[in-house]
């Protein structure tokens, strides 16, 4: 389940299942084989389809950026730094291979339908949000700030620092 909105609009209610009613929703991921090794390593590999890809896209940029956004101090560049996180977050879920045994296989129906047991799926929900939640937590370089060194009399600048 994922937000329906950023947090600053979502609805608040002292019962939380209308809480989780009105601000939660399901987004239904699907994924095609494309791979099956049943010789070497015994597993399958999955892509997501172009509708899921699409959907995480679009939760992504009206929802998890917003609150990037919102979350985060203001500075000169923060909108290109938020604008940025979102095409590295559309590479790479774009790019997503999940791959697992091929056991996997057991769960799926004859035409394709199903959902990858043991666990699988909410694995790949984890490693989904990972892939935001990476590119959110990424660290911002300081602009350079040149300080003249005290202990130096030869006048050495100190070095930019990574918070």
């Amino acid at each position: 389940m994922l937000q329906k909105a950023p947090e600053a609009d979502l609805r608040k209610d002292s019962n939380p299942l209308v809480e989780a009613l009105f601000n939660y929703q399901l987004i239904h991921v699907e994924a095609y084989i494309v791979h099956v090794d049943m010789v070497l390593r015994n597993e399958v590999a999955y892509k997501l389809t172009p509708d899921s890809i699409e959907s995480l896209i679009e939760y992504h940029k009206e929802v998890h950026c917003v609150d990037i956004s919102a979350n985060t101090y203001n500075w000169s560049e923060k909108e290109l730094q938020v604008k940025k996180i979102h095409e590295e977050f559309i590479q790479a879920i774009n790019k997503f291979v999940y791959r697992t045994h091929v056991t996997a296989l057991e769960g799926l129906e004859e035409d394709g339908a199903g959902e990858l047991l043991c666990g699988k799926s909410e694995e790949v929900k984890n490693n989904i949000m990972a892939i935001a939640a990476q590119l959110a937590c990424r660290r911002k370089l300081v602009d350079t700030i040149n300080h003249p060194d005290v202990n130096s009399s030869a006048g050495r600048f100190m070095e930019s620092v990574a918070i």
